[in-house]
């Protein structure tokens, strides 16, 4: 077998690597995916100048007022995210002018601690996110719906709720399958 040399990869590759690697708190797994539908379009000097529509399309979310926040988060919280109003698309004035800010990016998956920004390869075994890694999730208290619904189960199954995820347990048989 030839000794076959690693390809490096584009840059516009690596900034959607960054982007896959960024974490989000819960409320805001909106600007997750227009971060991503930014990046899915970037060129290798970080820029991309997608519509609202577009975004809209490949973030699959149905509001404007939705993606204008998520936005906002990019650029207020994370710091990762800039643009020029009205200076991008084919006649200049149609899009925003984004900007990807690949070292901000980085930076903020070193300070996440979760992965390596390098490699990207996962640092530790813990899904548990902490104040070291720029996660805020409060903890959600199961609603009386879902208690009720559990009481009520044609099937019997206890529902037990764990940091926000409720799973059901499964059944020893399936009552679906029927026997000939």
């Amino acid at each position: 077998m030839k000794n076959q040399q690693r390809k490096t990869r584009k840059a516009s590759w690596k900034i959607l690597d960054l982007a896959f690697l960024i974490q989000f708190p819960a409320r805001h797994y909106a600007a997750k995916l227009v971060l991503l539908a930014l990046a899915k379009g970037v060129n290798c000097g970080g820029k991309t100048y997608p519509g609202y529509d577009t975004i809209m399309k490949y973030a699959s979310i149905n509001s404007r007022t939705t993606v204008s926040n998520a936005l906002k988060f990019l650029r207020d919280e994370y710091q990762i995210l800039t643009w020029l109003h009205g200076n991008g698309g084919e006649q200049d004035k149609d899009t925003n002018d984004y900007r990807l800010d690949v070292r901000a990016m980085f930076e903020l998956v070193k300070t996440q601690g979760l992965f390596d920004p390098a490699t990207g390869k996962k640092l530790r075994d813990d899904d548990q996110s902490s104040p070291a890694n720029g996660l805020d999730q409060a903890p959600v208290e199961s609603s009386e719906w879902t208690r009720q619904e559990s009481q009520s189960s044609p099937l019997k199954t206890p529902v037990e709720s764990s940091q926000a995820l409720s799973r059901v347990q499964p059944l020893d048989t399936n009552p679906l399958r029927t026997t000939l």
